[in-house]
């Protein structure tokens, strides 16, 4: 990950944990089950720790870590802090309570326990913040209303040369550069805003529009390299049940090849229905054009390669009551409006299988991309 990104992510999370004060919430919450073991019959202080835990409960659900995405939540599950944070923590403590509802004493040891260990986490993150912050690491947050494309392609250690590395850029300009005249009509270029570490992780600052046709493609795609994992699949059962080969080899053929037609047919939809330009000439060179970067883009998702979407709404304006937004505020809704379907298409588009454990049969059943030229 950029370190700007995870400074940011790491700052996120140290001022969550003083906002939700939850080193206070946990002291009382100790002191309250303390209360309780000396006085177990007591409403008046079952009462308190009863209203207190409500209390807790409220903040930890207020934490904008629940809705986290992005750097923030890579970083929160990558560093294992996810468990630590908003409503996860409470489910922690609430699991403590309710196997311990006859034994407070051992509730109450049991929380004392789990507080340390989130004082300890978030001790680090602070540290870390800290030390950030004092050597001047930069910190960056995608800005309200931008949108970009985080490409993670992975690359064992030594084993790629730099001409290996400009065939993957110039296969992925390709692949963008077909998505992007099927769906920006301004035709706005797709730019690198990052290369980082990890593998190799590019962050491309991209229009909007592009997002949504890289979201629909990407939704297509996905379904098609699950359908081939599901035929496969299939076959194995068939061979495993002794059919007749000649029946075997019957299915066999009548699937071969499907994966190609249905990213044709992908193609010609997507550009059918997207695509704005007047030249029908273009346009039929553009279904060849977008066929051949989705079958590029389906070798690189069977491959390993991930694809990230990300959006950046701006915050609603604060509109009071019976008053009519003005001029600027009409058009940062509809900014929100647009960005909000775009965000359903990207939420839409994650594959619901992993390509890792498939990719043999994947990339068997796969066309290899043909020869595109550049300058065409």
């Amino acid at each position: 990950m950029d370190l700007s990104r995870f400074h940011r992510a790491i700052n996120l999370i140290a001022v969550d944990y003083v906002n939700r004060a939850v080193d206070a919430n946990f002291t009382k919450l100790s002191s309250n089950l303390a209360s309780l073991v000396g006085n177990p019959g007591n409403l008046q202080i079952s009462q308190a720790f009863k209203d207190h835990l409500e209390i807790f409960r409220q903040s930890l659900a207020e934490s904008e870590l629940n809705s986290a995405d992005g750097e923030l939540l890579e970083t929160l599950t990558n560093q294992g802090l996810k468990k630590f944070v908003g409503d996860a923590l409470f489910k922690q403590i609430k699991v403590v309570l309710d196997q311990n509802q006859l034994t407070p004493n051992l509730a109450a040891a049991e929380i004392v326990k789990l507080h340390s260990e989130t004082s300890q986490k978030m001790a680090l993150v602070s540290s870390i913040d800290d030390a950030f912050s004092a050597l001047e690491v930069d910190y960056w947050r995608l800005p309200d209303g931008e949108t970009e494309m985080l490409l993670n392609l992975p690359i064992a250690t030594e084993t790629k040369t730099l001409e290996d590395l400009a065939k993957e850029a110039k296969d992925w300009h390709q692949i963008c550069r077909s998505i992007a005249e099927t769906f920006d009509a301004e035709q706005n270029r797709i730019t690198i805003r990052t290369v980082a570490s990890g593998s190799i992780l590019l962050y491309l600052a991209a229009a909007p529009a592009f997002i949504f046709g890289i979201a629909k493609c990407l939704k297509g795609v996905n379904q098609i390299l699950a359908e081939v994992i599901k035929l496969k699949a299939l076959y194995a059962q068939l061979v495993d049940s002794k059919l007749p080969d000649s029946l075997l080899k019957e299915f066999d053929n009548h699937h071969a090849g499907k994966a190609s037609t249905d990213l044709e047919k992908l193609a010609s939809s997507l550009v059918e229905e997207y695509y704005l330009g007047g030249d029908d000439g273009r346009k039929n060179e553009l279904k060849n054009s977008l066929s051949m970067s989705l079958k590029r883009l389906s070798q690189k998702l069977a491959t390993g390669t991930t694809v990230t979407l990300r959006l950046a709404k701006p915050p609603k304006p604060k509109i009071e009551d019976g008053a009519e937004p003005s001029n600027e505020q009409v058009t940062v809704l509809k900014e929100i409006e647009s960005l909000e379907k775009i965000q359903i298409e990207v939420d839409a588009c994650t594959a619901s299988l992993d390509y890792k454990e498939h990719s043999q049969e994947l990339i068997a059943a796969l066309p290899a991309p043909a020869h595109e030229d550049p300058e065409k």
